[in-house]
């Protein structure tokens, strides 16, 4: 899994792309490059509560807005529903997984609804893959 490639992605496709949405997305309660809601800093909270010693406090959705702490969360999130997911089917997840884990939940993977998203995911993975130039100049 090139984990620096699908959270690019993803905060390519999540990313507000004016200060004005972005303030519509806070209001509406998602942070950040990767739009992260207070359910998902919750989680990283509760199962990587001994990661977060260095920040001397709870992690707080307006730490998300830097994309640092944006990729941090996502990629822990991923990983902790990854695993979830790996015991319930046995079977490793891929980019498509962990997509619709990102934008449906901790079982994303089962929502139709994911799928446009997925699908949107994919576009861009590939677009990548086929690049001439270095993946992180694409955008």
């Amino acid at each position: 899994m090139n984990w620096a490639l699908l959270l690019s992605v993803l905060i390519l496709i999540e990313s507000p792309k004016t200060p004005e949405q972005a303030t519509k997305e806070e209001a509406r309660g998602y942070y950040g490059p990767l739009q992260i809601s207070r359910h998902v800093v919750d989680d990283i909270n509760e199962f990587y509560a001994e990661d977060l010693t260095w920040l001397g406090r709870k992690l707080s959705v307006e730490d998300c807005r830097s994309e640092v702490v944006s990729r941090w969360v996502c990629h822990r999130y991923l990983l902790h529903w990854g695993a979830r997911y790996t015991k319930d089917t046995g079977k490793t997840p891929d980019a498509e997984v962990y997509s619709k884990i990102w934008n449906g939940g901790p079982r994303g993977w089962e929502k139709k609804s994911t799928e446009v998203y997925w699908q949107s995911v994919k576009a861009a993975l590939e677009k990548a893959q086929k690049a001439e130039r270095p993946w992180w100049r694409l955008w």
